[in-house]
């Protein structure tokens, strides 16, 4: 005669069925790592100067930013006030190389400017997510190039976003800023907001100083818009 325990099969039930969640969600999280490292090779750090780098790189007479890879040769998108006013451009590559840069075109409206170096290899372009697809509530991820927190990982949420609504009488469907819950330090601006895929879905810009915890990005579409405009251009 078979004695079947019912609770000792339930409670080894619930375990499997535990073990296998946490599992997957292991599983997950390690992918959103990896994700997120590969990502970080199109990341790079900006200095500018008004005049030669080597009279002001020790004194700290320089402005500082971020900025993200978009094209293997070398094209790479920051914010526009980050290299405004600035003779000279360096960037660092998460390698350490630096090389000159030349400004491409810039997009005022939205603080965006696109500059070029020409590296000795090709570079790892970041990927760009949907950012009109994003919404209230979305997991995001940034990494800072600031000088107390280079390189670190932070995550946050999309706590706002601002929409057009209306061009000329007609309606537009679009996000036009992205507001989210990071604190951001000096060198941040022109970084990637990622979401969970390490997919650039928007760019740092600037934090709400009266409030912690609260940053802007532009959306990754009007970066998309000045890239495809400065290709059709040339």
């Amino acid at each position: 005669m078979l004695i079947f325990r019912t609770k000792s099969i339930r409670q080894s039930f619930i375990f499997i069925i535990y073990f296998l969640l946490l599992s997957q969600y292991c599983f997950a999280q390690d992918s959103i790592i990896n994700d997120v490292i590969k990502s970080k090779q199109s990341l790079v750090t900006i200095k500018g100067f008004k005049s030669s780098p080597s009279e002001h790189d020790d004194t700290g007479q320089y402005k500082m930013g971020s900025g993200v890879i978009i094209s293997n040769n070398g094209i790479i998108v920051t914010n526009l006030h980050t290299i405004i006013d600035c003779n000279f451009i360096n960037v660092k590559l998460h390698n350490d190389k630096i090389y000159s840069s030349e400004v491409l075109m810039t997009l005022p409206a939205f603080d965006i400017s696109l500059i070029k170096i020409k590296a000795s290899t090709p570079l790892i372009p970041i990927e760009f997510g949907d950012s009109n697809a994003i919404s209230l509530g979305q997991d995001i991820i940034n990494v800072s190039s600031s000088k107390l927190w280079q390189q670190t990982i932070t995550g946050g949420i999309i706590t706002g976003l601002g929409v057009s609504k209306q061009l000329d009488g007609q309606d537009i469907k679009g996000i036009e800023m992205i507001e989210v819950n990071l604190n951001l330090d000096e060198g941040d601006s022109g970084g990637p907001l990622l979401n969970k895929s390490g997919e650039l879905i928007g760019m740092i810009t600037a934090k709400d100083v009266t409030r912690s915890r609260k940053s802007y990005a532009i959306p990754s579409s009007k970066i998309l818009l000045l890239y495809e405009y400065y290709q059709k251009s040339k």
